[in-house]
């Protein structure tokens, strides 16, 4: 079985390896709009991402940059004995604003061609 997870946020400390890079991310709540009869569930959940350093070259630029961009994760979730949270094998990495600049480009690329 595998676990598919999507996070949104700003990285902890940033840790550059060989081949990838490594941050935590923490959720402070539960989001606001989850189905009625769910327990609201209390304390943080610590994420520790592992991503590739090409994937990672793509958006440090902007995340450094602008302070109020967040990342937005795509991967595998797993645990591992040694870390107190869940590990995250990041997929793809973007940011929303880069997200958003390039359905706006897209947008303006369809309207140009119609």
């Amino acid at each position: 079985m595998s676990s598919k997870i999507q996070l949104s946020g700003r990285p902890g400390p940033i840790q550059k390896q060989r081949q990838y890079v490594a941050f935590t991310m923490k959720t402070q709540t539960a989001p606001a709009n989850l189905p009625k009869g769910l327990p609201t569930l209390r304390g943080e959940t610590k994420y520790m991402v592992l991503v590739t350093e090409k994937q990672w070259n793509k958006v440090e630029k902007q995340i450094n940059e602008d302070k109020e961009d967040k990342l937005v994760i795509e991967g595998f979730s797993t645990v591992q004995p040694d870390f107190p949270g869940v590990i995250v094998l990041a997929q793809s990495i973007n940011t929303a604003v880069l997200m958003r600049a390039r359905k706006q480009q897209q947008k303006e690329q369809s309207q140009n061609e119609g």
